[in-house]
């Protein structure tokens, strides 16, 4: 990995290269529905959005991309850690 490419930023987004596979990676669940939707929702599968955010919550390399405070909703004391 080239340090000199991965701060390379795209014309007109102030984002690093790390904010962007983020932000990618939650276009990739992003939905839009109806507000009362889950109010009746039977999928086997947690919502898109509880996949993503419970996700993402739980790396600390999204919490240093965005600066994210410890013990802020996106970066909690309290990862769940699998591996």
């Amino acid at each position: 990995n080239n340090p000199k490419e991965a701060d390379i930023q795209l014309p007109g987004i102030d984002l690093t290269s790390d904010q962007l596979y983020w932000l990618q990676y939650g276009r990739a669940w992003c939905d839009t529905w109806r507000d009362d939707y889950w109010l009746s929702y039977t999928g086997v599968h947690a919502p898109r959005y509880a996949r993503l955010i419970g996700t993402i919550q739980n790396f600390p390399q999204f919490a240093e991309a965005y600066n994210c405070p410890i013990g802020s909703p996106m970066n909690p004391e309290n990862k769940c850690k699998i591996w």
